[in-house]
């Protein structure tokens, strides 16, 4: 399929005859992508999705239980008005999205780096003052702050 040539690592690509997506795929996609990349978030994540009876099941909804996340189910077929415009993001080719707030590098934000796991904040997302020199200061997340 040449349309998936090139795509992210861990995008779940899945097609069948009647559509795009059904129940274990999403639930594949969110076990095995969304739980990973969002682990870091300091806040509850959430998910927005489309409220096609394709996408809900039970065990999704126990996994998000479990795992903390808030499942925002929307209308059917309405998705398209939830999606952030690209060019709201002024790194729009990059990914990466602070894991507190989930916001991207708009102008005039500063990002610090946790220096343990190396995943970047917004400096306004931590307890860091703009007044301290965060380049010459070591600085651990939340998570990599916690004691074993």
């Amino acid at each position: 399929m040449d349309w998936v040539k090139g795509g992210p690592d861990g995008v779940v690509y899945a097609t069948i005859s009647k559509g795009w997506m059904e129940c274990p795929h999403f639930l594949e996609w969110f076990q095995n992508v969304f739980l990973i990349y969002t682990k870091h978030f300091l806040n509850r994540p959430r998910v927005i999705f489309d409220g096609h009876i394709s996408h809900a099941s039970s065990p999704l909804i126990d996994l998000a239980k479990k795992n903390n996340v808030v499942l925002l189910r929307i209308p059917a077929h309405l998705n398209h008005l939830f999606q952030k415009d690209k060019n709201d993001c002024d790194y729009a080719d990059n990914n990466d999205a602070c894991p507190s707030c989930g916001g991207c590098g708009n102008r005039g934000n500063q990002w610090v780096c946790c220096d343990v796991c190396d995943i970047w904040y917004h400096l306004k997302c931590t307890m860091i003052s703009e007044s301290d020199d965060v380049k010459v200061m070591e600085w651990k997340c939340s998570d990599c702050s916690k004691p074993l």
